[in-house]
């Protein structure tokens, strides 16, 4: 049976194949980059390697993200590309 780390944005669902998923991360420290869409909001260093960080709340719904003691990054591989996912941590009630 196949696994996912299921996540919340903007009252929606969205959901990751564990395989994918490369690390889950407490940060919101990113290094800026120039004349990148908004919903990009810079790149992550993770083991020697710079990733780029995405706001999906940002892109889908143009609402960025909050940042709070709860705001996590999935980091995820994907055909060959790293990048890392903003969210708030749901908590199942």
């Amino acid at each position: 049976m196949e696994q996912y780390v299921v996540f919340k944005s903007h009252d929606q669902f969205f959901a990751l194949p564990v395989l994918l998923v490369t690390r889950v991360v407490e940060t919101d420290q990113f290094i800026s980059l120039p004349d990148v869409p908004d919903f990009v909001l810079g790149v992550f260093e993770y083991q020697k390697h710079m990733i780029p960080i995405i706001d999906l709340r940002r892109k889908l719904f143009a609402e960025f993200t909050p940042t709070t003691d709860a705001t996590k990054v999935i980091l995820c591989d994907w055909q060959g590309s790293a990048f890392g996912v903003v969210y708030r941590k749901y908590c199942w009630n």
